[in-house]
């Protein structure tokens, strides 16, 4: 129980934020946070072998803020006729969560090393996202993956002696495949968006197409099918066996 704990803690409280891309790309393609957050303890032999870190310890400890979606529609305004149609005028939203990092000084240079960890997560943060690298954000109840991260702001208040303990992480996950972009236009949606065209390339046929060429009009091809209904519609003449074509 002891050690399923502390890897609970260590993946949702210590590290839930993975880089992919980007600078990570030169390391195996993911890389976790508390590479950033614990690179002064790492150099100190965090790697060799130590085992499960001790997690209250650590430079900086995550927390999920309120607020984090799991789905979120939006939907047409407009009269519908049936619930079949309201529910095809539906158009999917990006999902958005986001952390709060609690980062105090702590120790006799605690000072120094919250300045030198900041300042090296913020050059390595800024570089990923100006290589296009995105982020896995791990929540108990989700992953969220391919994230943007949007903003990393100072949310301290008041109840602590220290400036700039708190910070939050805003990320968004966005509609990246081509995939995602089909499951967002519902089958109304796409109707409206391709107009109701038709595929193809319609032609006069039946009895227009037979007046335009007696009288020597090209007419161009807009609607077929009326040549039909329009035959269909006229009473046989006596004496003449049938509409000329």
């Amino acid at each position: 129980m002891a050690n399923g704990q502390s890897l609970f803690q260590l993946a949702f409280q210590a590290s839930p934020i993975i880089l992919t891309g980007g600078i990570a790309s030169l390391m195996g393609g993911m890389l976790p946070i508390i590479v950033l957050t614990e690179s002064i303890a790492f150099a100190g032999g965090l790697l060799s072998g130590a085992g499960i870190p001790d997690i209250p310890r650590l430079f900086a400890q995550f927390h999920p803020i309120a607020g984090a979606t799991l789905i979120d529609n939006q939907f047409a305004k407009y009269t519908f006729l049936n619930r079949a149609t309201a529910s095809n005028a539906v158009i999917k939203q990006p999902l958005v969560v986001s952390l709060r990092m609690t980062c105090p000084a702590k120790g006799d240079a605690g000072m120094l090393v919250k300045f030198a960890t900041m300042t090296a997560l913020q050059a390595t943060l800024d570089q990923h996202n100006q290589l296009g690298g995105t982020y896995t954000v791990m929540t108990p109840s989700h992953i969220y993956v391919n994230c943007l991260n949007g903003r990393l702001s100072d949310v301290t208040q008041g109840g602590t002696n220290q400036t700039q303990v708190e910070w939050q992480w805003d990320f968004e996950q966005p509609l990246l495949t081509e995939q995602d972009l089909d499951g967002v236009q519902s089958n109304v949606m796409q109707m409206l968006g391709n107009g109701g065209q038709i595929t193809g390339a319609p032609s006069w046929s039946g009895l227009l197409s037979g007046i335009g060429s007696s009288l020597g009009i090209p007419l161009p091809g807009l609607v077929p099918g009326v040549a039909s209904i329009a035959g269909s519609a006229i009473a046989p003449i006596p004496g003449i066996s049938s509409v000329p074509q």
